[in-house]
């Protein structure tokens, strides 16, 4: 047993031994660049398209609009893109949008080769025919006002091709569900807060109308239904930046219910199976990697009262969970200061369990049902609409 004991230990230390540092690099990275210069926010200020696609009447619609609108930024021009007239949101913006010169409201009409949010953005793109940078923000985050400011000005860098921000949610209601998500959501901001170049979120995006152009996004978009995902390809197929800014964090005022929670857990599985699949399996080994440490130790450590030579594999195994828990609650606490986040970092099981099986599920299935739309993701370049609510 002591080669079991040995084994088990090197790769409990590897694991911790490749997590701690990459805490460690993503606090200092958070720090670096918690503060840009003042002088950097307000000379560089070119003319901006925000283009918001939108689809319903999400939690929070009015406020989340009128933050949109009320950028403290100089030159932008506000373009909301729903479907249709008879689309919930078309009504709705019409008056929010009355007393606003600089926002305009057009329709897309329904696709059949591509994601109804994709088909919104690229009418969207066709309206901002002048900008000299589009941006890109979703119906359901409410930015604060100089969010605008913080995802343009990493633009002024020619190195770099677009910048992104990230969700942040917030349960207005609250209850295990909301929190998980937000929870589970707001730990995985870590990936970006490294500075790796990972990849962009559609919801918190801009960069300059001719990268946009260079990089064929609009040609990629037309059979597409993750614009994020082919954005991202796309960009980094020219070589350069991919920048996180943490000061474009979108708050996001949402609750969710379990089936709704499951049902997002499964859609992101199915997306990223089929845009990168080498980082779909890799999650998934590491989810039951980490189930795996857990109920082993829980299986293991009352086995050691019979085998004592089993004793000490599973006490360690066990220690992992509360390892785990208070790790979890570390990130979101020191690395962006949300103590109400952290208070939920009993729930990374649950979640664990959860995107077990999401993952399992995906294997077996690429339809995915959105807002309503159940699509089939056939490949990176081909979705197909289903059936419409």
């Amino acid at each position: 047993m002591l080669v079991l004991e040995i084994f088990i230990l090197l790769v409990v230390f590897l694991f911790w031994g490749m997590a701690l540092p990459w805490l460690i690099s993503s606090w200092l990275y958070l720090r670096r660049n918690q503060k840009v210069r003042s002088d950097i926010l307000t000379s560089y200020t070119p003319s901006v398209a925000l283009i918001v696609p939108c689809k319903g009447l999400d939690q929070g619609f009015a406020q989340n609009i009128k933050e949109i609108l009320g950028q403290d930024y100089p030159d932008y021009q506000v373009i909301f893109v729903t479907a249709s007239e008879e689309d919930p949101a078309y009504s709705a913006l019409v008056q929010l949008i009355a007393a606003y010169p600089r926002a305009r409201l057009v329709t897309a009409g329904l696709p059949t080769r591509r994601s109804q949010k994709v088909n919104n953005l690229l009418r969207g793109v066709e309206e901002a025919k002048e900008a000299e940078v589009l941006a890109f923000a979703d119906s359901d985050g409410r930015p604060h006002p100089l969010w605008l400011r913080h995802l343009v000005a990493p633009l002024r860098d020619t190195g770099v091709a677009a910048a992104t921000g990230y969700p942040w949610y917030v349960p207005e209601q609250g209850g295990i569900w909301s929190w998980a998500r937000a929870y589970l959501n707001n730990l995985t901001a870590l990936y970006l807060a490294t500075g790796w170049n990972l990849g962009l979120w559609g919801g918190a995006t801009a960069l300059r109308r001719k990268t946009f152009e260079e990089a064929g996004v609009k040609e990629a978009w037309w059979t597409a239904f993750a614009d994020d995902a082919v954005m991202g390809h796309r960009l980094r197929s020219l070589g350069r930046r991919i920048v996180f800014v943490p000061q474009s964090l979108t708050t996001m005022v949402e609750d969710i219910s379990f089936r709704e929670f499951f049902q997002l857990l499964l859609r992101q599985m199915v997306i990223v199976k089929v845009y990168d699949p080498l980082i779909w399996f890799l999650g998934g080994a590491m989810v039951f990697f980490l189930l795996g440490i857990q109920l082993g130790g829980i299986i293991v450590t009352p086995l050691g009262i019979i085998l004592p030579e089993l004793l000490l594999v599973g006490l360690i195994l066990l220690a992992q969970i509360p390892m785990q828990v208070v790790v979890g609650a570390l990130v979101p606490a020191l690395l962006f200061r949300d103590l109400r986040t952290s208070l939920w970092a009993p729930l990374f099981f649950l979640t664990e369990v959860l995107l077990a099986i999401a993952f399992l599920r995906s294997i077996l299935t690429n339809l995915i049902t959105w807002r309503g739309v159940t699509y089939a993701l056939l490949s990176p370049a081909e979705t197909r609409v289903i059936t419409i609510d």
